[in-house]
């Protein structure tokens, strides 16, 4: 464990420079374990114990455990000439602190610090923008305190599907300073994602070894392969090979070769189709021929036509003739499906791949969609696939995707039909913000006013199309509308992001708001750590 809270809600951790009442001196918390009597805080002191003449030698081996209530955190010049020297190390590496062990106050006190330093070097050290100078210390305070929430997610509780993929995002933000604890969060993920599989399938598992591939390809493998739900199993193999296929080309087709036989191999029709459509689509980048084979024996039609716009993707840089037999054959298959409904989006798939290099095909591909969109009688099904249908016209057509965008209907049922519209409306906006920015502020009223309509939260994505083109309406919108914690974490990192390059100070500010708001998530461990997480990451990007 790298930290525990004390009965009176403090927290002690491992670094931390505490004492104790029944001893003298000061010592250093070494450890903190879990034992069948409770937590056991290991103190390795500074000075011999029971002694407090000055200047008596430092013993670093003298070790005692003790109850977390019954310590002090030490505080004073001591403290501080640890701090100073910890924000020189960090700026003499360039690293990120392990500073997870820091207080409020402290990280304030070496956030000063950083000022001033940043001050007195601003003639020969200019920094990118202000806040730059705090990144460090901030990403490490966040990534500290994500690491503290995520401790707190039960087995069973909510966020423990989660978890697994949070700690390898964690660990893969520390890796470069401290390789050892992203070790540890990574033992701690494989931990979770194993523990739990039983009741949340195999997808932790996939998030874990797809995150360890890069650097240890033997665990990934092993990880894959225990996975016992062969579906999970297949899409692990050959996301791995995937990833695999740049530095080890030899051994990423041997993997390629089980999943494929695997994937061969499931007895259940639904799960062996998804299967071979996951395998097809890895496989895509690196050995078309395999893939087209794989697509080929898919016989659910939506899967075979959405790997074949996969593979024709992947082909159209190096290859264009070929890509254009491979979306020749995915068109005929899209127009011999019956149900309306996937019929559409697989057209409009088709026409957005192709919006680039064949527009009349595009345009053609589109009218099939919508006139079929239009006769979909499901209404919140209707409603999303017109909104995928404008997604795909916005940037050739915006005119009708404007006349689609309002024909979207509202199923009546929480508003899901207005939620669609409110970010159709706003992907034009977006489109056309360059070239007719009065239009593209028309559309945002409208959007912006149909999600303050809404009986739920407006989606996410919404304040993102939004910052694209008007972050202050963006962040109105934020502000304003009743949105949990985490979406509106999200919102205010998306709308600082946009900020970064035109108004960094504001950004800044909009990340500290950010903070504010994770910090205030209480009643969820996972929403929490989640929150701090992505903070963390709009930090390393700044």
């Amino acid at each position: 464990m790298d930290n525990v809270q004390r009965s009176d809600g403090r927290w002690v951790s491992v670094g931390d420079i505490v004492a104790s009442p029944s001893f003298n001196g000061r010592g250093i918390i070494k450890r903190i374990d879990r034992t069948p009597h409770g937590i056991q805080v290991t103190v390795s002191f500074k000075q011999p114990v029971g002694s407090s003449q000055p200047g008596v030698a430092l013993n670093e081996n003298r070790e005692h455990a003790f109850n977390p209530n019954e310590l002090v955190a030490q505080r004073g010049r001591q403290r501080e000439d640890i701090l100073r020297q910890a924000l020189r190390r960090q700026r003499d590496t360039g690293h990120p602190l392990d500073g997870s062990w820091l207080t409020t106050e402290e990280l304030e006190f070496l956030l000063e610090l950083g000022r001033k330093a940043s001050g007195r070097q601003q003639d020969t050290r200019p920094t990118a923008h202000p806040g730059a100078a705090d990144a460090g210390i901030r990403i490490t305070r966040l990534l500290g305190e994500a690491i503290g929430a995520a401790q707190l997610i039960t087995a069973g509780g909510d966020g423990e599907y989660g978890k697994p993929r949070l700690l390898t995002e964690i660990a893969s933000m520390v890796a470069s300073p401290d390789p050892a604890r992203a070790a540890r969060l990574l033992g701690d993920a494989e931990r979770v994602a194993r523990s739990s599989a039983a009741v949340w399938g195999s997808q932790p598992v996939i998030d874990v070894a797809k995150a360890v591939v890069a650097t240890d390809p033997d665990r990934a493998l092993r990880l894959a392969r225990s996975i016992t739900n062969e579906s999970g199993r297949a899409h692990a193999l050959a996301d791995i090979a995937r990833a695999l296929a740049a530095a080890d080309p030899d051994r990423a087709a041997r993997v390629f070769d089980d999943a494929e036989r695997l994937a061969r191999s499931i007895t259940g029709w639904a799960m062996r189709m998804i299967a071979l459509k996951a395998v097809a689509v890895a496989v895509a980048a690196t050995d078309p021929d395999r893939a087209l084979r794989l697509a080929r024996s898919i016989t659910e039609d939506l899967k075979r036509e959405s790997a074949l716009v996969a593979i024709a993707e992947a082909l159209a840089a190096a290859d264009p003739d070929r890509a254009a037999r491979v979306f020749d054959d995915a068109e005929r298959l899209a127009q011999s499906m019956t149900d309306e409904n996937p019929k559409a989006r697989a057209l409009a798939a088709i026409a957005r791949a192709l919006a680039a290099t064949d527009p009349d095909r595009a345009a053609r591909l589109l009218d099939d969609a919508e006139r079929l969109a239009e006769s979909i009688t499901h209404l919140h099904s209707k409603s999303v696939t017109l909104r995928i249908l404008v997604e795909a016209l916005a940037g050739t057509d915006p005119d009708g995707a404007e006349r689609i965008a309002w024909s979207i209907p509202n199923p009546g049922r929480e508003n899901w039909g207005e939620d669609q519209k409110a970010l159709a409306l706003a992907v034009i906006a977006t489109a056309v913000a360059a070239t007719d920015p009065d239009r593209a502020a028309r559309l945002l009223d409208d959007a912006e006013r149909l999600a303050r309509s809404m009986a739920i939260q407006p989606p996410s994505a919404l304040a993102k199309a939004m910052a694209a083109t008007d972050p202050d309406r963006a962040l109105r919108l934020a502000r304003s509308i009743l949105m949990d914690g985490l979406l509106k974490v999200r919102a205010l990192v998306v709308i600082a992001r946009a900020l970064a390059t035109t108004d960094p100070d504001r950004g800044v500010r909009l990340l500290d708001d950010a903070e504010r708001v994770a910090r205030s998530i209480t009643d969820n461990p996972y929403l929490r750590a989640q929150a701090l997480v992505d903070i963390a990451k709009a930090w390393a990007e700044w």
